[in-house]
């Protein structure tokens, strides 16, 4: 079995994250475990560049959005000597241990994905999936988790809004959970329609 896990950037501050680190690497013992960063507080960062300089092109802040999940992954991988980081998001990988997928920005510009906010790690998630072929993607959430629709989780803000045409597009099964579920994720999942 393997499973993509997206941790959010919102992970950094709330207390979670060693934690799932912790279990993610006991889980890999067993499967193939990815883990997809957020873009943390880089990623805000970047929104503040944003603002601060408007004329910031939507392709420069997608490419440092990009870097940013390199940077929040590189912290990851810090923090649990038992990951290794890729960056080819059509690597073929063992079939068991944990991994830490570092997007390769230039890479990705050669995509048809947007250079926008619309497209955040969530969609990143789900199309890194679909490209190594696999069948679940976990997000993980700091965010109170209201719905099973991706519809509402959108329209709340808990999953970024180009999310659902990837969703509808590669019908891969998709879960969500909320960050305290860190000892049981597998069990406390809410399955998205």
């Amino acid at each position: 079995m393997s499973v993509v896990v997206k941790l959010g950037g919102s992970l950094y501050r709330d207390g979670f994250l060693a934690a799932w680190l912790k279990t993610l690497t006991g889980s890999a013992q067993t499967q193939q475990i990815i883990i997809v960063p957020g873009g943390g507080p880089f990623a805000n960062t970047v929104r503040t560049a944003q603002t601060d300089y408007p004329m910031l092109s939507q392709t420069a802040a997608h490419r440092m959005a990009l870097l940013a999940m390199r940077q929040y992954g590189l912290l990851l991988n810090d923090l649990t000597a038992a990951a290794e980081t890729f960056t080819d998001s059509n690597q073929k990988l063992p079939a068991t241990g944990l991994f830490i997928w570092l997007p390769d920005d230039e890479a990705l510009l050669q995509t048809d994905l947007p250079h926008s906010w619309q497209l955040t790690s969530d969609s990143l998630a789900l199309w890194l999936t679909a490209a190594q072929g696999l069948k679940e993607l976990l997000l993980v959430k700091s965010a109170a988790i209201d719905s099973d629709h991706v519809e509402q989780l959108t329209a709340s803000g808990i999953i970024d809004g180009y999310f659902g045409r990837f969703f509808e597009h590669f019908s891969i099964p998709c879960s969500v959970t909320h960050a305290a579920d860190f000892e049981d994720f597998l069990s406390k999942k809410i399955p998205l329609r």
